[in-house]
């Protein structure tokens, strides 16, 4: 039973991936609905759950909590939501 912030992104994926047939269920939190379910659809995971929308949300954290608790709980949270800024500032 496992959640994963920022499923989308390229390392975000990679987890995905190898958790994914290991679970029971996995729930994909990400900005944006499309992607979450190209990366659903892509990966053919029967056993996925969707959440779309910024993590800093409030209601999208309710939203995630709500779903994991009518799904009987989590084992793991990967927080693996963040920001690239690769401007060197010049």
């Amino acid at each position: 039973k496992v959640v994963i912030t920022g499923a989308t992104g390229g390392i975000g994926q990679e987890i995905v991936k190898l958790l994914a047939p290991l679970s029971s269920y996995i729930v994909l939190v990400g900005l944006f609905e499309n992607e979450l379910n190209n990366l659903k659809t892509s990966l053919k995971l029967e056993n996925a759950y969707i959440v779309s929308g910024n993590i800093n949300d409030a209601a999208v954290r309710q939203k995630v909590k709500s779903l994991c608790e009518s799904l009987g709980g989590i084992n793991l949270l990967i927080n693996n939501a963040g920001i690239n800024d690769f401007n060197s500032g010049r």
